[in-house]
């Protein structure tokens, strides 16, 4: 019985609370720790509010229009899977390099 009271609290509170919840497409400025300055699209349609070391930037500019936050999305998805291959990059390099090495080691 006591479950259903919490949720019921928790379903009352989303709705009084609708601009912290997280988004598809929001943007999450980490505000503290290893990832300061960092920030990442929220790309999930689960309910969920950010931590309290996470700034929901779209307090900090409600008033941004839809096309400019696709955008902006846009190019952090963009940026991420850049860096993704720019690691695969090194590593598939750095693996070639060490392949050359051995060569001229065992000539």
């Amino acid at each position: 019985m006591r479950i259903k009271g919490i949720k019921a609290e928790i379903n009352s509170w989303q709705r009084g609370n609708r601009s912290a919840i997280l988004q598809y497409n929001d943007f999450l400025f980490y505000s503290v720790g290893a990832y300061l300055g960092k920030m990442n699209g929220w790309l999930n349609s689960d309910v969920a509010v950010p931590a309290s070391f996470i700034i929901l930037l779209q307090f900090l500019i409600p008033e941004i229009n839809d096309k400019l936050k696709k955008r902006l999305n846009q190019l952090v998805v963009q940026s991420v899977g850049k860096g993704l291959e720019a690691k695969r990059l090194l590593h598939q390099a750095k693996t070639r390099v060490e392949q050359l090495i051995e060569e001229v080691v065992q000539r």
